[in-house]
């Protein structure tokens, strides 16, 4: 009785390892896919604030640049209106001889005679500030603009206007850009002229 119940045991031992070890001689594979969408990515490099200091000579070449008669005078005997506008406070104009009306001697210095005298005089200064901005960026059909912030500059403009898209070392004239403005001297209460200008670069 006892060799039985062994024996019994034995064959539910030998069922049990056959049923548990069933799975590895019938193994099942799948394929899974796996997407991954990344957002474009745009990296803008620019200064939060620049400061301008112009140089007094360098703004007298400018302001002159559009008179012709301005800009090539120079100093000479014949003091014309030209040389007068440009040199006067340099070179004194020689006067004529003076009208004499009791203590008092009046010279005629004969500038208002002139209709040359307040010719036009270019007010605009213009301003480009090279590799001021630039772009490192994943995505497609980049565009540029720039708005101004309602200050005193005019003429707001950026250059390049599509630039291209690259995380590679920044290139000039690839993926930097050039910021243009205009600024009217002429209408400035005050000495300093300043505006909030934005660069924006986007994607599709």
């Amino acid at each position: 009785m006892f060799k039985q119940q062994k024996l019994g045991a034995l064959v539910a031992s030998a069922a049990l390892a056959a049923i548990l070890a069933s799975p590895a001689s019938q193994a099942a594979q799948g394929t899974t896919a796996v997407d991954i969408t990344f957002p474009p990515l745009i990296i803008l490099y620019y200064y939060p604030n620049i400061d301008i200091t112009v140089d007094a000579d360098d703004l007298e070449a400018v302001l002159i640049s559009g008179n012709a008669a301005l800009a090539a005078c120079a100093a000479g005997a014949s003091l014309t209106v030209s040389e007068l506008e440009c040199e006067a406070a340099e070179d004194p104009k020689a006067l004529s001889t003076g009208t004499v009306t009791g203590t008092t001697i009046s010279y005629d210095a004969d500038i208002d005679s002139d209709t040359a005298v307040g010719s036009a005089v270019d007010s605009t200064v213009s301003f480009t500030l090279t590799d001021s901005w630039a772009v490192r960026a994943l995505a497609s059909g980049l565009t540029a603009s720039v708005a101004a912030g309602g200050g005193d500059f005019s003429n707001e403009s950026i250059t390049p206007t599509s630039p291209t898209p690259q995380l590679a070392p920044l290139t000039s004239g690839v993926n930097v850009g050039d910021l243009s403005f205009d600024v009217d001297v002429a209408t400035l209460g005050g000495l300093t002229a300043s505006d909030t200008l934005t660069v924006t670069v986007v994607s599709p």
